[in-house]
This record gives structure tokens, C-alpha cells and sequence, in this order.
């Protein structure tokens, strides 16, 4: 227990209080410390009391300069040690000298410096002239320790005691550098002066700028000029005052409140030092703001505006892609469009579309045409690719063989190809089809002229009959000539009438001298028919008298007639073939042939109507014509077998001769007829299938075979057939086979028993004879006059041959090359019938059916080539074959020309040697006229029979006869070369 301030117990009896020593202190009274330290106050460490007792710390004093305490509760302080030293009083502890300074007594209160190059020694306890620093270290003073380097500093020698500072403008960051080269720059915006040994470089104040390194005075920090400020140290550049604002005249600014607020409508662009109005563009809002720009498709063109809504929107078709746009916007450019207001940009046109410039809205491509994404304008498609829709945003290619339309909007075939029943196929053009014409389709074939089809879908491409009628195209309505209609346009349109048929028809326009011309062509063939009727049937008293005169001429060119019968019939027989042959072979021969055939075709068949304009007087077809070809025919024979009837009492010579005539001109009408007749007939039953199901008959395109009417007409040419081609060669034959015996006169039983010339010699005789003794016989000599009596049946032959080579052919193969190849082998078969047989009494007349015989060979063998096209070209198109063709029809005419003048030649020869033998005698002279009598009668009548016998007996008499004339001397007989 304590007794009083500054006193401390330990126990509980006071007697036991102590006093604090120095140093320490108690403030308690009372109190005591069992165990413990009785005084637990004490001085801190750089204090110290030197009162006993003490009740606080007040007592407690600082440690003076060159003194310390570093502990508590101390009673004194202590000197500070040798190197170093304490310059403040209350501190715990001394400082140590640094660099060249050194304290040699204790208690110092400053560090003394080293003098004459001497620097501190390791404790800086004293100088000493011994020590060198390291590069990168040195004495901070004359005498000091070793130091690195500070910054802003550099050592780089051994023996050099001092750092050395960077050069103004420059500054060493880091400590201990040992060159120059580590003096650094000062960046922009900061300085440097001499010596000032830093390691950063002196900011720039605010205010101010300096844009160059290395700077090395505060003068080199430039004030901001007006017009700008900087706020904060180390500016590179000073900073514009905002837009709206202006610093009209402050240099130095240093903070942006230097800037004063430009009025609404006003701006002031960076730097400047007065506020002007707005540009056309922008505006400036109150407030000092500045000029904004109006934004995109927005634009204004007036100065000094106030508020954004004075910028106007851009109107359609046009865009502002910037802003701050001072006059009216921009156009759209090609391939762009703006269909609203106030667009920034013009919208990409869509592909498919085009847009011109300042377009509103985009314009769909049309089909055929395409676009990409932006174009300007639509681009037609290639000529083989198509857009067949409207905005299509690239072309369809086309397939092979295809190319585009005209539109571009569908692929069609290319040349020498269209577009069949399958969709997008392309097949070849078939003959008769332009190969030039594109795109065409089965409906819209382009057809050659000289070619025709059924209708537009039809792909059976028919050569017209005549390329003159057919003038192509691609219009079905529109493919035949002018006067022309109908399939195959071989039938005559309203107001036209026919003229021949087939490949020779020709289509008039009927007007009033077409009337007359048929009228006088009618009238004609009447008065020449009658007048021959007249004059060879009806010779009464007064025509008699009359034509007395006349008789010997006509008698005269009879006989003539005659002579050369059977070389007419022969031509006659041969042109009654070819007519015929175009037709039935479904050839069209040559221009130049087919009119020269049908020409004298029409002449030898007595088919005169066919060259007249029947149909401008009335209506003419196929029907009218079989009706009068075969009704006139019976008519006249019907009239002629009547009057034949009515004289068949009467036996006077006169009657009979009459008789005999009339059914020689009957026969002579049947054997004339007879051919076209038995066409006409059976061209009723050949009739031209078409692909559409038509049919139509061949010779007559006007008729159809699928009309009831035709079916009729189709019974009653059966019937004709019985009548005409069966009928009258039966009749040949029957009326022959009666009189078999008095023609044949056992003509081949003499040739058994004696020479073949005089077995010909005795069977004419007796023939003569029959004629004489039955006077009818000579009514049939129009079939057998001309032949031996062997051959009495051969005009029955030849009359077959013809109907095989020609009605017959209608039901062989039609219109095939195996019909023409029977024909050919029809023919062969014939010539060789007449080679081997020879049947003519005149052996010129054999040679010359021969000829005639080779002559329809050739032509069928032309038609044979025509038909197949053995050289894959087409031969009607080539003059030199039509001229050819057409020249071998007058090989016969020819032929007998070279014989007429070989006879003028040998007649010439016979007067020279009958004047020569004038004083022979009579009998020399009688001779030659006998054989001179030959010469001009061949034996086809019964004076001409006559000659020729007395010519026999005359050979057998003479050692040269007409015959060593012809062949050089050597005497022999149409029968002795037949042997040979």
C-alpha cells in the first residue's frame, strides 16, 4: 500500500515502500505490485529522468543532439558511436554517415566531410586516401564512402570518385549507371535542366504544352494559345475548346471553363477564337453545344439552324448515306432504290429485279431476262438459256440440241431439230423440213416448198405431187399455192378449174374464155368424130358422088396407115404404159419427163377432156370422169355393134366391107381405151392412207375413200373391171381362138416340112386366101394383120402385158420399190417374149418393138432408182437425169428416123442399078420393082402380103435381095438369124 506518490510496495506493509529510481515512475497512491515491478511507469526509448520518485512522466526529458537511448525507463543518455551522429534531440538511435562524411568522436551531431581526396573509410569513423569506387558507384561527397549511383547519375570509370549527372534534357530512371548512353531523353511534354540530376524529367504545368523531347528549360513548356487549354501537367498539345465554345483571347488556359458557350445557330470549329453559324448541314442547338451534323437521310440546306427538326427527310428515290448532307441527297445509283423517305442508304435491289437510277421501287425482270442482287438492268438471256418467268434471278441452260426462243422464255430446238410429242426432246427434222428455221415444234414445223402434211400435229412429211402446188410454210391452212387445196394440195380450189391430174394437174382460174375454150374444144371432138363417121359409115349417093374424087387419096394414105399400124401401136402401146407410171408408182418423176409423157400420153389415149377447164362449166371429179370413161366407151360401141347388127343380113360386098370396118374401128377403140380405161377403173380401189386416219383417193385428193359415196363407186368399178381389163382381153381372145384356124393355117406344120420362109410364104397365102373366101375374117386383121399366123393369139398377149404393167400394179405392193421391181420383172419377161418369138411379119417392126421393149426397161429402171435413191441424193432435183430420162423417150422416133433414111439411101441405090440395067432387059426391071416393092410395103395388109410373096420367089431367083443389102451381102432370113 502506497503512503504517497512516487513510493511502491511489494507486500502489504508499508513499511516495505520504495522510491522509483531514476527513469521510471508510478502515478498510483496506495497501490502496490505483488511480485512485480513496484514503479511501472517508465521514460521512453529516446528519453531519460534522472529524478527518484517520479509520480509521471514529465520527468522524462529528450535525449540531446549527439545523444540516445534506445531503451525505456533510462536514467541517462549515451553518446552517439564514432560514424555516426544524431542532429535532433528525442530520437532512440544515431544515423549512420554516409558517402564521404565520417564522425571520429562520440556524442557528434553532424557527420564531417572528407577533404583533399580523401573520402570515409568503411565505418566513417575517419577519412583515408586509399579506397576507389566501382563503375556505376562514387562518392556522393569529397572523402565519402563508395555509393551506386543514384538516378539522374552515371560512373563509368574505376578511379573516378564522383557520379556525374545527365546532361539537361535528359535522365537516368534507374541507379547505378555506368554511361552517358543510359541518359535518356526527356519525352514530350516534360524538361531537364544543367546538373539537375533527375530521374524524371519535370513535367510541363497545366496550361501549357511542349510537343519536342529532350527538353531542357521550363521556357521551352509553350503556353496554349487561344482558342484552346490544357488541364492537366506533361501536354503534348493543348486541347480545342469544345465545338460551341470559343477562348477569344486567354493564353494558358488551363482549364476548359477558359472556353466561353457560342449562342444557338452558332458554332466555332476547333481553334477558333469567335463563333460563326451553323453550315448548311448542321445545326446548333441553345446551350453552346456546337454545330451537329443532321443525321443520315436527313439533309438542310439553310445556315444558322437551331433545332434537328429543320433537317428534312430525303424524298423516295434518293438517300443520304452521311450525315451532315448540306444540299438535297443523293440519287440512287443503278441497281439501288429508295421507295421511302429519309433512307441513308438505297436498298440493294433484290436479284430478279432491276432499278434504274432514282428508283423508288424495283422493276421485275420480264421472262426471258434475268438480274443479280444490285443490277441496274434486267440482261436478256444467251441463245441457249431462257428465264421463263418473270423475275428470274439467273438463266436456265438449255439441253442439247436446244436453244432459246426469240423471248428467251422457253428452250426450243435448235436448226435441224424440233420438239416432238415427248416435252424437251429434240428430235431431227425429218425430210421436206427446213434444217435452217430454230425453235421449231411438231406443231410449228417449217415445211420445204414442195412438201405437205395432214395438220399440225401430224410428223409424216409428203412430198407434193407437184412442188409448184405446195409452197411449205408452217401454217397447215396456208401450205398450198394459190388455186390449190386439199391433201397433197393436188386439188382445185372454188373458182378453179382442173387441167390434167397428178404431177401434170394445173389448177385455172375460171373466167369467161375458159368457158369458151372448153365449148370450142368440145365442139370439136364432136365434128371431128362425126365427120369420121360420116365419111367411113355413112357414104350415101350424094356423099358419094361428092367424095368420088376424094376416095383414091384416102385410099392411098390407108394403105399408107397400114404399113405403118403396127409400128403405132407400138408406140401407142408404150406410152399408154409410161403414162400411167407416176401414178402408180407414187414416183414424181422430172419436171420436163412428166410433162412430155402426160402430154402425149393424153394423145394416144384419146384423153382430150383432160386438157380442157371442164370444171369452170360444172362440177368435175374422179367420179364424173369414171363415169364417162367407161359409159361413152359402151355408148359408142353399143351404137357401132348396133349398126354392125343392122348390116349383118346384107352380103354384098359393100355391106360386108362396111361391117368389117366398123368392128375394126371397134377394135381399134377397145385397144386404144382399153388401158386408161382399165386405170381410171382400178384407180378406184387405190386410195392414200394418211397418218391422221384420212384416206383419200390417189388420182383424185377431192374424194374420200371413207364416204359411202365411194363405196358405191367402189362396186361399180368391179364390175367394170369384169368389163374392161377382163373383159375385152376375153373377147380378143375368143374371137381369135374361133378363128384360130383359118389365122394359123398350120403355119408351124409347114415349118416342119419345108424352109421357114416359104412355111411364111404359104401360111400368109393361105391366110389371104381365108380373108377372101370368109369375107367377116378381115374384121378381126386389127389384132392379127401385123402378126405371123403362128401368133395369131400375140395381141391377146400384149394386151395382158400392158394391163400387168399398168391397172394390174395398183394392187402390187403400192407404192413401194417391190412394185416398181415386179414391173421390172414384168418387163424382162415380156422382152424376152418378143426377143424369142419375133412375132411381127416385118422385121423391122420386131426390132423396133424391141427397141421400145428396152426403152420402157431403162425408164422403169429410172423409176427404180428414184424410188430408193441409190445415191442417197435427190434425183428429181438434177436436169441432166430429167433431160436424159426425157430424150429416151424419143429413142424409138429415132430409130425410125435412122431407118427412114437408110431406106431413102438403099431406094437411091435400087434407081442407080435399075437405070444400069436398062438394056438388060424387062425382066431386070420387073425384079427391082418387085423388091423395090418391099422396101416400101412391109406386109401387114393384103397387097403388102402380096409383095411379099412375090419378094420370096424373087430370092430364090436372084443371088442379092433387099436383105444382102441390108447385111452386107450375106443373103439371110429373119428366121436363118433367129437359128443363128
Amino acid at each position: 500500500m502506497f503512503d504517497g506518490s512516487g513510493y511502491s510496495g511489494s507486500s502489504l506493509s508499508t513499511t516495505q515502500c520504495t522510491v522509483c529510481p531514476s527513469g521510471r515512475y508510478t502515478e498510483g497512491t496506495g497501490e502496490y505490485v505483488r511480485g512485480g515491478n513496484p514503479c511501472p511507469g517508465a521514460c521512453q526509448a529516446g528519453k531519460y529522468s534522472e529524478t527518484v520518485g517520479a509520480s509521471d512522466d514529465s520527468t522524462c526529458k529528450d535525449c540531446g543532439a549527439g545523444k540516445y537511448t534506445d531503451t525505456e525507463g533510462a536514467s541517462t543518455c549515451e553518446d552517439c558511436a564514432p560514424g555516426t551522429y544524431k542532429e535532433t534531440a528525442g530520437t532512440s538511435s544515431c544515423q549512420n554517415c554516409e558517402g564521404s562524411t565520417y564522425t571520429s568522436i562520440p556524442g557528434q551531431t553532424s557527420c564531417a566531410s572528407c577533404t583533399g581526396g580523401t573520402w570515409a573509410n568503411t565505418d566513417n569513423t575517419g577519412c583515408t586516401s586509399d579506397m576507389t569506387c566501382a563503375v556505376g558507384s562514387g562518392q556522393a561527397a569529397a572523402g565519402g564512402n563508395c555509393e551506386v549511383c543514384p538516378v539522374g547519375k552515371y560512373n563509368g570509370a574505376e578511379d573516378d570518385s564522383q557520379c556525374i549527372a545527365c546532361p539537361a534534357g535528359k535522365f537516368i530512371p534507374n541507379t547505378g549507371s555506368t554511361a552517358i548512353t543510359d541518359c535518356e531523353a526527356c519525352p514530350i511534354g516534360r524538361y531537364s535542366v544543367e546538373h539537375a540530376a533527375l530521374g524524371e524529367c519535370t513535367a510541363c504545368s497545366p496550361g501549357k504544352h511542349n510537343a519536342n523531347t529532350g527538353a531542357t528549360l521550363e521556357s521551352d513548356c509553350l503556353d496554349c494559345s487561344t482558342g484552346k487549354y490544357m488541364e492537366t501537367e506533361a501536354a503534348e498539345n493543348c486541347v480545342f475548346c469544345p465545338s460551341g465554345k470559343i477562348n477569344p483571347s486567354t493564353t494558358g488556359a488551363s482549364s476548359v471553363s477558359s472556353c466561353l458557350d457560342c449562342q444557338a445557330g452558332e458554332g466555332a470549329s476547333n481553334g477558333s477564337t469567335e463563333c460563326a453559324n451553323c453550315v448548311a448541314g448542321k445545326y446548333g442547338p441553345p446551350g453552346g453545344l456546337g454545330c451537329f451534323e443532321c443525321g443520315r437521310g436527313k439533309f438542310i440546306s439553310t445556315e444558322g439552324a437551331t433545332s434537328e427538326t429543320q433537317c428534312s427527310l430525303c424524298p423516295i428515290g434518293k438517300s443520304s448515306p452521311a450525315t451532315g448532307l448540306p444540299s438535297s441527297c443523293e440519287s440512287c445509283q443503278l441497281g439501288r432504290y429508295a421507295p421511302a423517305e429519309g433512307y441513308a442508304q438505297c436498298a440493294i435491289c433484290d436479284p430478279g429485279t432491276a432499278c434504274e437510277e432514282e428508283a423508288t421501287e424495283m422493276q421485275s425482270c420480264s421472262a426471258g431476262s434475268f438480274s443479280g442482287a444490285g443490277a441496274g438492268t434486267c440482261t436478256i438471256c444467251g441463245p441457249t438459256a431462257i428465264a421463263p418467268d418473270p423475275s428470274t434471278p439467273s438463266c436456265l441452260a438449255c439441253d442439247a440440241n436446244q436453244v432459246a426462243n426469240a423471248n428467251r422464255t422457253e428452250c426450243v430446238c435448235q436448226q435441224g431439230f424440233y420438239t416432238g410429242l415427248v416435252a424437251n426432246e429434240a428430235t431431227p427434222v425429218p425430210k421436206g423440213v427446213s434444217p435452217d428455221t430454230p425453235g421449231m415444234t411438231l406443231q410449228t414445223l417449217d415445211l420445204l416448198p414442195g412438201h405437205y402434211r395432214t395438220n399440225s400435229n401430224s410428223t409424216e412429211i409428203l412430198p407434193c405431187l407437184n412442188e409448184d402446188h405446195c409452197v411449205g410454210g408452217s401454217d397447215p391452212s396456208s401450205y398450198c399455192a394459190e388455186g390449190y387445196t386439199g391433201p397433197l394440195c393436188a386439188v382445185c380450189s372454188s373458182g378453179y378449174a382442173a387441167i390434167g391430174a397428178g404431177e401434170s394437174l394445173s389448177c385455172n382460174q375460171c373466167s369467161g374464155s375458159s368457158t369458151a375454150t372448153v365449148a370450142v374444144g368440145v365442139l370439136l371432138i364432136v365434128f371431128l368424130l362425126s365427120a369420121v363417121l360420116v365419111y367411113r359409115f355413112k357414104e350415101t349417093s350424094l356423099v358419094r358422088g361428092r367424095l368420088q374424087s376424094f376416095d383414091s387419096a384416102i385410099s392411098v394414105a390407108s394403105e399408107k396407115f397400114e404399113k405403118v399400124q403396127p409400128v403405132i401401136k407400138i408406140v401407142f402401146s408404150y406410152f399408154q404404159v409410161v403414162n400411167g407410171l407416176g401414178f402408180l408408182f407414187g414416183i414424181k418423176f422430172p419436171p420436163i419427163y412428166s410433162r412430155v409423157t402426160s402430154f402425149i400420153g393424153g394423145i394416144v389415149s384419146l384423153d382430150f377432156i383432160s386438157f380442157l377447164p371442164l370444171g369452170c362449166m360444172a362440177p368435175a371429179d374422179f367420179y364424173s370422169s369414171l363415169l364417162a370413161y367407161t359409159a361413152l366407151p359402151l355408148f359408142f360401141s353399143a351404137c357401132l355393134i348396133g349398126y354392125y347388127v343392122s348390116l349383118s343380113k346384107k352380103t354384098d360386098e359393100k355391106s360386108v366391107s362396111t361391117r368389117n370396118k366398123i368392128f375394126e374401128t371397134f377394135l381399134a377403140i377397145t385397144f386404144v381405151l382399153l388401158p386408161s380405161v382399165s386405170i381410171k377403173v382400178f384407180s378406184t380401189f387405190a386410195c392414200h392412207n394418211f397418218d391422221d386416219g384420212s384416206r383419200y383417193l390417189i388420182v383424185d385428193y377431192s374424194i374420200d375413200c371413207n364416204a359411202s359415196t365411194h363405196s358405191l363407186y367402189w362396186l361399180y368399178s368391179g364390175l367394170m373391171v369384169l368389163l374392161y381389163p377382163v373383159g375385152v382381153p376375153f373377147m380378143y381372145w375368143y374371137l381369135l381362138w374361133k378363128k384360130r384356124g383359118l389365122l394359123s393355117c398350120n403355119h408351124r406344120m409347114k415349118e416342119m416340112e419345108m424352109s421357114e420362109d416359104r412355111a411364111l410364104e404359104s401360111a400368109l397365102k393361105e391366110r389371104e386366101a381365108n380373108e377372101e373366101k370368109h369375107k367377116t375374117l378381115k374384121a378381126l386383121s386389127f389384132l392379127y394383120g401385123s402378126y405371123e399366123p403362128k401368133y395369131w393369139w400375140f395381141e391377146v398377149f400384149e394386151t395382158l402385158r400392158k394391163l400387168v404393167l399398168t391397172g394390174f400394179l395398183v394392187f402390187v405392193a403400192p407404192g413401194t420399190a417391190a412394185q416398181v421391181l415386179f414391173s421390172l420383172v414384168m418387163c424382162i419377161n415380156a422382152m424376152r417374149v418378143y426377143s424369142v418369138k419375133k412375132p411381127f411379119i416385118d422385121d423391122f417392126n420386131d426390132k423396133f418393138s424391141e427397141v421400145a421393149q428396152w426403152q420402157l426397161f431403162y425408164t422403169l429402171l429410172a423409176a427404180l432408182a428414184m424410188k430408193v435413191n441409190l445415191d442417197n441424193e435427190n434425183l428429181q432435183n438434177r436436169r441432166y437425169f430429167d433431160i436424159l430420162l426425157t430424150l429416151l423417150q424419143f429413142v424409138p422416133a429415132l430409130f425410125l428416123t435412122i431407118k427412114n433414111v437408110l431406106e431413102a439411101r438403099e431406094a437411091t441405090i435400087q434407081r442407080k442399078v435399075g437405070h444400069s440395067d436398062d438394056n438388060i432387059g424387062g425382066e431386070g426391071k420387073e425384079e427391082e420393082g418387085l423388091e423395090l416393092g418391099y422396101v416400101e410395103s412391109p406386109v401387114t395388109n393384103a397387097s403388102a402380103r402380096r409383095t411379099f410373096t412375090n419378094v420370096v420367089s424373087t430370092r430364090e431367083d436372084r443371088s442379092l435381095s433387099k436383105q444382102e443389102v441390108e447385111l452386107g451381102g450375106e443373103a439371110v432370113s429373119k428366121h436363118e438369124k433367129r437359128k443363128g
